[in-house]
Formats: structure tokens, sequence, C-alpha cells
């Protein structure tokens, strides 16, 4: 059995957390740790207000980041892969990558979608925008990514996974100062653990009483 969309609501919480990147909020943080209260003189971050969003992935997660992207007066538009209903700001993926001043990631990996932002999708996005990541690792060309970043073309990298790629480029992307990563934690809250179990128990109840469960995996 499995719990479909239990975790959507945490994992959009921690995408708009890892937004905070754009702020230069975690910069922030960093400087004052080590002593350095005179980095306000030089901080530079942008606001989230008027930025535009690129969401890649039309399903349940990606709506709502839209909806608390749009709470903080961001701009947003999509590129979906096979959405039945094409939503209002939606785009080809090369056209969301060039216009959007953020892009977020919210696919599953697939033959389709590993290694889609590549060398050349990095090139297209606009000069200084920022990549976010909370979908799968190999959607992402790590070595691709590090070379957007040490070039300055891409201002900045969040994600909730470890980069696939060789040990001295994953440690090179990690400890990048434009780039955030936390270790796969989207869904560890005690809520959605909650919700998870509840819901894993009831699926089990419901299949020993002989109900379909919407949804569930099948064996053959």
């Amino acid at each position: 059995l499995n719990v479909p969309g239990v975790n959507a609501a945490t994992v959009a919480e921690h995408t708009i957390g890892l937004l905070l990147l754009v702020r230069g909020m975690y910069r922030l943080v960093r400087e004052v740790k080590a002593g350095n209260w005179n980095y306000r003189d030089t901080y530079a971050g942008h606001e989230l207000r008027n930025l535009r969003l690129g969401i890649v992935g039309t399903g349940e997660i990606g709506h709502l980041v839209a909806g608390l992207a749009a709470a903080l007066q961001m701009q947003v538009s999509y590129a979906g892969r096979k959405a039945a209903v094409k939503p209002e700001g939606a785009l080809a993926l090369p056209d969301l990558l060039a216009q959007c001043d953020v892009v977020s990631l919210h696919l599953p990996l697939t033959s389709d979608t590993r290694g889609l932002i590549d060398a050349a999708a990095l090139q297209r996005m606009k000069p200084g925008a920022f990549l976010i990541n909370t979908a799968r690792d190999e959607i992402v060309d790590a070595s691709a990514l590090l070379a957007a970043l040490e070039s300055g073309h891409l201002a900045g990298y969040a994600s909730d996974l470890m980069p696939m790629a060789a040990a001295d480029v994953c440690e090179r992307i990690v400890q990048h100062p434009a780039v955030v990563i936390t270790p796969h934690a989207a869904s560890l809250t005690a809520l959605t653990f909650r919700e998870m179990s509840v819901l894993t128990v009831q699926h089990i109840k419901d299949y020993f009483g002989g109900m379909d469960i919407p949804g569930r995996y099948r064996v053959n």
C-alpha cells in the first residue's frame, strides 16, 4: 500500500523555506554565527515579491507551492508534462526557463525526466536565476549544475537532496556558498509522519476488509 499526497503540504512548505535562499537569508545567518555583523553593509538580497517563480510539474505539490508563492506576491508560471487541463500561466519548459527568476522542480523521476535539467537547460535560465529541487536528485545533472554555479550564471541552488555525482563534485556543490542542501527531510515532520502512519493503518484495515484502496500499488 502507499499513501499518495500525504506529504504534499509539508514538501510545499519546505520548498518555500528553501526559497529564502533568494533573499540571502542563509548567508545572513552564517555570517552572524561567524561574528560578521558588518555583513549587513554589503548585503544585497532579493525580495520574493514580484519575482517570477517557474514551477516544473503540475501535480499536487506544485500547485500547493504556487498558492504559497502567490501569497508572497510572486508571479507564477507552470511547465507540465501531461496535465489534462493546462493551468493559467502554463509555458513550454524552454520558455519557462528563460523567463523565470526562480525555477522549482516538482517532477517524478522517470526515463523522461532523468537529467532533464542538463547543461543546455541551465544555460537557458536567466543569468542570476535560482534553482530549487525538492523532487529527485537525478533530474538535475550535477556536473552541469556545478559549472553553472561556478561561472555565476546560476545565482543559487537549494535542494532537499544530495546531488548524484562523483564525490568531489558533490562536495564542491554542497560547500558552494550559493548552495543550501537539506538531508531529504522535507516530509519528516511529526504531523505528516502521524498522518502517514494513520492512513497506512486505515488502508491495511480496509484491504483486509475487502475494500478497494484508491491509488494503491497493485502486484500481479
